[in-house]
């Protein structure tokens, strides 16, 4: 049902005092032509139309959302009043599920063309058993939240970031952009928080109670990214990297350090198995202004399964990537495995391995 002011059509404006619907049946996704990319950056606006939106109350009573879209039935109702006028926006949105889960989305946004200040409320939640959770293998299927608030000018805008599970705050931090005149943009993010409840079996040993995430890129005017701080201290481990970029989003040089270590007296469970370490380092690495060599090198220590047991185990890559046009296809090299100090419990089969093994191989892709 549509309820607006024909005449107000004459001044310029699409004034809708309600649009409603009783029902929408989802049974399927649209199927969308690929948008054209354009890897240079440009300042965010909304479009200028040549006739003003003001919308006071979009109402879908009901939406049915098939299992072939989400992987479960889910029935929600849809509200929000919209105003779009010379390139500012104002938006009041709120999606409501009401079948045997609970959730909803909730947004507030505004935008003001004239200052380029953006207002921004985001509020996502949904009751035990929900889609995130599952998807995730949360233990306990908990509800879950998430919220980002922040307000400001585009050219330096700044947005509080927080994810709860059973009301109880598990990750918190903001995310920073800044724009400058030339179109150069520059992304900040910051993250702490207590990742353990969300996680099961050995990761926990991994990921300890306290999560420290840092990053800093910057996109230049021709789209060319550069991931200048990539930083993550989490229990046992620890990553520092960094990446770059050209405008069609191949990598022109990236590096890759990170340890894992034990606390004093324990052990690491590797994934997949009863193997055990005491510690880890890895490292990876890529300079296309150097050549198209890729050489990495991997580090187990105090490795231990079942009766077999090294002092320690290094894979070493090093290689070269295959690219036609500017474009990677591919990559080639020798990949070599090492074991040293290697011992068994049987003193036969010990005496058969030897105290050193290497594994050499050719990986083609």
């Amino acid at each position: 049902v549509l309820d607006w002011n024909r005449s107000a059509i004459l001044r310029g404006a699409v004034d809708v005092t309600a649009l409603t619907a009783e029902r929408v049946i989802l049974d399927r996704l649209p199927i969308l032509e690929p948008a054209a990319e354009s890897p240079e950056t440009e300042p965010f606006s909304l479009p200028d139309l040549p006739v003003s939106i003001e919308i006071d109350l979009a109402e879908i009573s009901q939406i049915d959302i098939a299992e072939s879209v989400l992987g479960e039935v889910i029935t929600a109702e849809f509200s929000a009043a919209i105003s779009l006028i010379s390139g500012s926006a104002d938006i009041d949105l709120s999606l409501v599920r009401h079948d045997a889960t609970e959730g909803e989305v909730q947004l507030q946004a505004a935008f003001a063309a004239s200052t380029r200040e953006a207002d921004v409320n985001l509020r996502v939640f949904e009751g035990p058993g929900g889609l995130v959770s599952q998807a995730l293998g949360v233990p306990g299927d908990p509800s879950m939240g998430v919220g980002l608030t922040g307000a400001g000018p585009l050219s330096e805008y700044t947005a509080e970031f927080s994810l709860e599970t059973d009301g109880a705050q598990r990750l918190t931090g903001q995310v920073m952009t800044t724009t400058t005149e030339d179109t150069t943009q520059s992304f900040d993010l910051a993250l702490s928080g207590d990742l353990t409840p969300l996680l099961t079996g050995d990761a926990v040993s991994y990921i300890g109670d306290n999560t420290d995430l840092r990053a800093q890129a910057t996109r230049a005017p021709d789209g060319a990214l550069s991931l200048t701080e990539l930083s993550l201290r989490s229990g046992a481990l620890s990553l520092d990297g960094d990446l770059n970029l050209d405008p069609t989003n191949q990598p022109v040089a990236f590096s890759l350090i990170g340890e894992l270590n034990a606390q004093t007296g324990g052990a690491l469970a590797l994934p997949g198995g009863d193997a055990t370490i005491n510690s880890a380092r890895f490292s990876l690495d890529y300079d296309r202004a150097q050549s198209d060599a890729v050489r990495g090198r991997g580090e187990l220590f105090d490795l231990a399964s079942g009766g077999v047991s090294a002092r320690s185990v290094l894979l070493g890559i090093d290689g070269r990537l295959n690219s036609d046009s500017g474009q990677i296809q591919g990559y080639r090299g020798p990949i070599v495995v090492q074991a040293n100090g290697l011992n068994h419990e049987d003193p036969d089969i010990a005496q058969a391995l030897g105290e050193r093994l290497t594994i050499a191989s050719v990986l083609d892709w």
